[in-house]
This record gives structure tokens, C-alpha cells and sequence, in this order.
């Protein structure tokens, strides 16, 4: 099992708090030189998701930043170059992370924005069970009183960039995946991310699609009445 050398994570903390502190130009031509050098290492992406997923103690306002600049980071590193080491290593992490990020908007959307790039890079074999473990946890959050809109839009994209795929899954749960969309339209927080993703569904064939259109046209004509 792979794990960071402490001096290394450490070094690219201090290059993350540099850069979310440079004003003039010349810092941060520094600070970008250092974090491209950075960025050759094989192990690059592995420190770059342990600094955005595991926070430090006592975490100040630049180190929030700094995780956010390393999501952006890994983000783009993934687009250019998939990475399938990622998943089997910080799995747990990601969705730890994305929960305990919850009430910030930022962090939490970089999180869900480079789980689903991982996703839509490497495709849906990468992280096969990503949509019933989202749905799983956003069913735990909407129990403790407020769905995670974090994960509610993880989801949207994970079914944005896969519907297709995830539809002709049979062990995809979309069944539950429709009756948590459709009751979370009644939710303002999560109501455009689920709205979004129940009309992303209904084009496809599937038989959990007809069965509950009355429901979806039910909630909506509740929604609409409320405002």
C-alpha cells in the first residue's frame, strides 16, 4: 500500500501556500515553476489527492485554499493522463472528505468535480458501484436533516457523462436512484441537481423510467405550488 513520505507532503503544502499567498508577478512565476517541477514526480497525483482529501488539523483559510488548488491540479493531471491508481487508494478518502466538506461550497465541489472526472477519464469500470455509494450517502445525509448538495451534484454528473452506460447496467440502482431524485425535488437546496438528473434519465428506455412519471409530475406540480 502506498503511502506519502511526510517531507514531500510536506514540501507541496508549503508550495500550495505559497502560491494561494503570491501577489506579484515574479512570486508567482516562482510558485508555478516549483508546483510544474512538482508535478513530474511519478507520485505526483497521489500527494496532490492526499493534501485535497485528508486536511490538517487546525486547518486555516490557506489551507483550504490550498487543497482546492490541488483538486484543480489532480483534475487536469487527469484529463491529460488517467491515473488508475487513484481509485483503489483514496475511495474511502473521497467520499470522507466530500461528506466532511459538506457546508463548504468550494471544497466540496472540487472533490465531487475530480471523483467524476475520474469517472468520465478512466470510464465507469474504474469506480463500477460510484453511483450506488453516492446514493447510499446522500440517503444518510438527508436523514440527519439536510441532503449533502455536494454528492447530489456528483451524481447529476456521474449520470451526465454515463447515462447511457449506467441505464444498461443492470446492477446500477436506478429504481432508488429516480424515487431519491424525484423526492429531493421538493428539497430547494438539491432540487435543480435533482431535476437535472431525473430529465437526464427520461429520454432512455428503461423500464424504472415510465412507472414513475406521475410521481415526477406529481412533485413538480407540488414544487411549482409552493413557490
Amino acid at each position: 500500500m502506498w503511502k506519502p513520505e511526510e517531507s514531500i507532503l510536506a514540501d507541496l503544502r508549503g508550495l500550495l501556500a505559497a502560491a494561494c499567498r503570491a501577489t506579484d508577478s515574479a512570486s508567482q512565476h516562482a510558485v508555478t515553476q516549483a508546483l510544474s517541477s512538482f508535478n513530474a514526480l511519478p507520485d505526483a497525483n497521489k500527494y496532490l489527492c492526499t493534501v485535497l482529501l485528508l486536511p490538517q488539523p487546525h486547518q486555516t483559510d490557506v489551507d483550504r485554499q490550498g487543497r482546492g488548488m490541488a483538486g484543480l491540479i489532480v483534475k487536469n493531471n487527469i484529463r491529460r493522463h488517467f491515473d488508475p491508481d487513484l481509485v483503489p487508494l483514496f475511495r474511502e478518502a473521497f467520499l470522507t472528505a466530500l461528506l466532511q466538506s459538506a457546508d463548504d461550497v468550494f471544497l466540496s465541489g472540487t472533490i465531487g468535480t475530480v471523483m467524476t472526472t475520474i469517472v468520465a477519464e478512466g470510464g465507469l469500470e474504474q469506480w463500477p458501484d460510484l453511483l450506488n455509494v453516492l446514493c447510499r450517502a446522500l440517503v444518510a445525509s438527508a436523514s440527519e436533516g439536510s441532503p449533502n448538495v455536494a454528492i447530489m451534484r456528483a451524481l447529476e454528473r456521474v449520470v451526465e457523462d454515463n447515462a447511457g452506460r449506467l441505464l444498461g447496467d443492470p446492477e446500477q440502482p436506478i429504481d432508488g436512484l429516480l424515487d431519491l431524485c424525484i423526492a429531493l425535488l421538493e428539497n430547494p437546496p438539491a432540487a435543480a441537481s435533482a431535476l437535472r438528473t431525473v430529465t437526464l434519465l427520461l429520454p432512455h428506455s428503461h423500464p424504472a423510467v415510465p412507472t414513475r412519471l406521475g410521481q415526477f409530475m406529481a412533485a413538480l406540480s407540488r414544487t411549482a405550488q409552493s413557490r
